[in-house]
């Protein structure tokens, strides 16, 4: 009950369509004038016009069923009287059948219906009294049949499934949840699907995820994740349930497991009550699966960002990630630096960058290196600068001094390095003397002129 209006004019405001409020201002006002007969007959006519109304929208959306029903009240002729008191009879139960009300909503409806026959027909008994109703029972009327009918969308079913399909399956539409939230979690949409619909709708893309062929690995699978992200965030109840039951009979081969990971990392609030073995599917998958294609001699780079953000929600993912480093080729740590600096992957690379084979690596890595600047630590800072000359020592070139461009990260190392910190500086002093005075005059410069703490 609390989200019912109770305020008479903010229901006239909110009521839809301009028929049903002119009929319900009637009852209003004669509610207000004392006249709560009269107020009880113009509130049934407001509903019934309403009813009528609301499937001549959903026959203009290709609604078959509404168009059957629409097309049977409009051919009968005004002057039919019994045609037309048979079609009433049965309004509150066609009301109910389109799901424009609930079934326990539907018993006020059907108490206004008899009571509007009380008061448009007279009591023909000896002592002459008439249905007379009290104000709080009018207001009651006036205040849940605006609630429950007037103020409400039709609820549509298949026919408007079919176009938020057809919507959603542009391909100019872009993968963005906030452009496909502003689509399908609308009043046209989402808003007023029938239960029914949703879950289709729901079936229908988890089916599409699912079959998707290798060609579609980006795009698409972003697409339908975004769709169902967004519906369950309309209903997650809901979504959860089909979700699981749909997950429970799938096999994951193939890509499969990859689309799973994709959606689960986009659902909030998934991963927490997942069931155990499909738990144990995901590590098992992280825990094979080459992260390095060999034969293309690139990173998966779509699997490994997908595998790091499950990293960050389940504490085994990471583990396992952890266990597999040193095993991990040189380029998927790389990447993994490049997508987000990793406290468990820092080490790793302070060895790929102290470790460069050529100058313009040494470039690459030293700033994928400064990503980690601000959470550096001593023990960190002594390995880079005594490294630097350690790792390179069989080289007839040092990959990482000799670098172009080499000093400006140095000195940027430097600068982030240098938090009061009399350790740091002196590691600094010892590594700019190891070099020869020509060398990096810029950095010497600084170390030079950075007072003692």
């Amino acid at each position: 009950m609390k989200d019912l209006i109770f305020d008479f004019d903010e229901l006239l405001l909110k009521t839809r369509l301009e028929d049903s409020r002119k009929f319900l201002k009637e009852s209003i006002d004669a509610y207000r004038a004392g006249a709560y007969r009269s107020s009880i007959i113009s509130l049934w006519i407001a509903v019934c016009v309403d009813i009528v109304e609301k499937i001549k929208e959903l026959k203009n959306t290709g609604d078959k069923k509404a168009h059957q029903v629409y097309d049977e009240i409009k051919k009968i002729e005004p002057t039919d009287l019994k045609a037309m008191q048979e079609k009433e009879r049965e309004i509150v139960d066609i009301a109910e059948d389109f799901g424009f009300i609930s079934h326990i909503e539907k018993t006020e409806f059907v108490r206004l219906k008899e009571d509007r026959n009380y008061c448009a027909h007279p009591f023909f008994s000896e002592d002459g009294m008439q249905f007379n109703p009290s104000n709080l029972l009018v207001k009651s009327y006036i205040v849940n049949c605006s609630n429950f009918l007037l103020v409400k969308r039709p609820i549509h079913g298949k026919a408007i499934l079919e176009k938020i399909c057809n919507e959603l399956d542009s391909p100019y539409l872009k993968s963005d949840i906030m452009i496909i939230k502003s689509i399908i979690d609308t009043d046209e949409y989402l808003c007023s699907m029938n239960e029914s619909a949703k879950r289709n709708l729901i079936k229908i893309y988890l089916k599409r995820l699912f079959d998707l062929e290798k060609s579609d690995l980006s795009e698409n699978s972003i697409k339908y994740c975004i769709i169902l992200a967004v519906i369950n965030e309309h209903n997650s109840e809901l979504f959860k349930k089909i979700f699981f039951d749909y997950i429970d009979g799938l096999t994951f081969e193939g890509l499969k497991i990859f689309y799973f990971i994709r959606l689960i990392n986009i659902i909030p609030g998934v991963i927490s009550i997942l069931p155990s073995k499909h738990l144990t599917i995901i590590n098992s998958f992280v825990d094979t699966h080459s992260l390095y294609d060999e034969e293309k001699r690139q990173v998966i780079k779509l699997l490994l960002i997908e595998i790091l953000k499950l990293s960050e929600k389940i504490n085994k993912i990471k583990e396992i990630m952890i266990k597999k480093l040193d095993t991990l080729n040189d380029d998927v740590i790389l990447q993994i630096v490049e997508f987000e600096p990793k406290e468990w992957v820092k080490a790793k690379m302070i060895q790929l960058f102290i470790s460069s084979s050529s100058f313009n690596c040494a470039y690459f890595r030293g700033n994928l290196l400064l990503k980690y600047k601000k959470v550096l630590k001593y023990e960190d800072l002594k390995f880079i600068l005594e490294g630097i000359f350690s790792e390179q020592k069989d080289n007839y070139y040092n990959q990482v001094l000799g670098s172009s461009n080499i000093e400006e990260i140095l000195i940027e190392l430097f600068e982030a390095t240098m938090d009061n910190d009399i350790e740091n500086l002196k590691l600094w002093e010892e590594f700019i003397n190891k070099l020869h005075e020509t060398q990096f005059f810029d950095l010497r410069k600084r170390i030079k002129n950075t007072p003692p703490f």
